[in-house]
């Protein structure tokens, strides 16, 4: 079982947040929004990456549907709720209602572990943000635990090949 010691642990070890103009910089690399296709942050932290993919959509007000082509995961409790409040206040100062807001914020931001819990299905053609950097060995006991039965060998070097491998 997953503690919030080892989540505070794992926060304090990985926790280096992308600022927004190197968000920028590469969304306009990979042509984002122009090229066709749904972009995923796998380790989403406060949400920077994915507020900066958002804001260069096309949104119609409340359109859900444009929204889901942005899907960040996150671990961390009160990361996730920093990032879900960050989208929701871009999405109602661009004219939403709270409620489609905070429902949207809540759907490009999940809550849980990407490697264990990520999606399933191949249906994203971006991959993008900041992966934590973490030798397998300074993982805190519970998700060395957890992870030694999911994880290959390759990846146990350090986390960010278990994310880079998972995309």
């Amino acid at each position: 079982m997953i503690t919030q010691k080892a989540l505070e642990a794992l926060h304090h070890a990985t926790a280096l947040y992308t600022v927004e103009p190197v968000c920028d910089t590469l969304l306009e690399r990979i042509g984002w929004p122009s090229v066709s296709g749904k972009l995923i942050d796998p380790s989403a932290g406060d949400g920077m990456f994915l507020l900066c993919a958002i804001a260069k959509l096309n949104l119609e007000i409340d359109d859900l549907d444009t929204l889901s082509r942005v899907r960040g995961w996150e671990i961390y409790p009160p990361a996730v709720e920093s990032g879900r409040e960050r989208i929701a206040q871009h999405l109602i100062s661009r004219g939403w209602t709270i409620g489609y807001a905070r429902i949207g914020a809540r759907q490009v931001l999940s809550q849980g572990d990407f490697l264990l819990e990520g999606p399933t299905e191949p249906e994203y053609r971006f991959v993008a943000g900041n992966p934590p950097y973490l030798r397998f060995g300074r993982l805190p006991d519970a998700f060395k635990d957890l992870y030694a039965a999911s994880l290959c060998e390759a990846s146990r070097g350090d986390l960010q090949h278990a994310f880079l491998m998972r995309c």
